[in-house]
């Protein structure tokens, strides 16, 4: 099993919450890394947004996806 710095939890993050907050993110974890078959744990802005929703809070995610010299090649924009 991964420790939490492998899998992408950052530990200080986890260590800034209240006890609370922390069993949510736990839980959270637990069922990302259950359904992907012990796979993948969730990212420090996807508890950030979890703990968001728990709280009732709005929540922003931005994400970008990655394609190869996407932009370099004159595809961006609405050309799509």
């Amino acid at each position: 099993m991964q420790s939490i710095g492998q899998a992408g939890m950052r530990k200080d993050f986890l260590d800034s919450l209240d006890i609370g907050d922390q069993v949510i993110c736990f839980r959270a974890s637990l069922i990302c890394y259950g359904v992907t078959g012990s796979t993948q744990v969730p990212w420090e802005m996807q508890l950030r947004a979890v703990l968001a929703d728990q709280h009732r809070k709005d929540c922003l995610v931005a994400a970008v996806m990655q394609l190869e010299n996407w932009a370099l090649q004159g595809m961006a924009g609405n050309e799509y």
